[in-house]
């Protein structure tokens, strides 16, 4: 199992990952020089942004393509602003914004969904 650290905070994560090999061959004159290196791709999105990831179905490697789907994070943020009375405009905002909705992650390969970063609940 190998272990990635997030960049954006301190925490270690421990989701399994993929693991890919790159090898590099040059000839530098008479003697070829290999080069491998091994280049770990997570299985699930752990983040809200666009990544690289392997697909479960193709085995490929490529960028994700996001949809962004209203989820239960922003169905209890309107809730709580109509329940608040805070306004209702509000709340009908927090529908159409996409930093309020779940990222949904597809194989930009096959269209295969790889996972669902959430918002709020999740």
């Amino acid at each position: 199992m190998k272990y990635q650290l997030d960049n954006k905070s301190t925490e270690l994560r421990t989701e399994p990952c993929q693991t890919t090999k790159q090898v590099l061959i040059s000839l530098n004159g008479d003697l070829p020089l290999i080069s491998q290196t091994d280049i770990a791709y997570p299985k699930v999105p752990q983040s809200r942004e666009s990544q690289k990831l392997q697909c479960i179905n193709c085995q490929k490697v490529s960028n994700t393509k996001l949809k962004y789907k209203t989820g239960k994070g922003a169905y209890l943020l309107i809730l709580l602003f109509v329940v608040f009375i805070l306004t209702i405009p509000l709340a009908i905002l927090v529908y159409f914004l996409k930093m309020f909705k779940d990222v949904q992650h597809y194989c930009s390969e096959c269209g295969c969904l790889l996972g669902t970063k959430h918002f709020l609940i999740g």
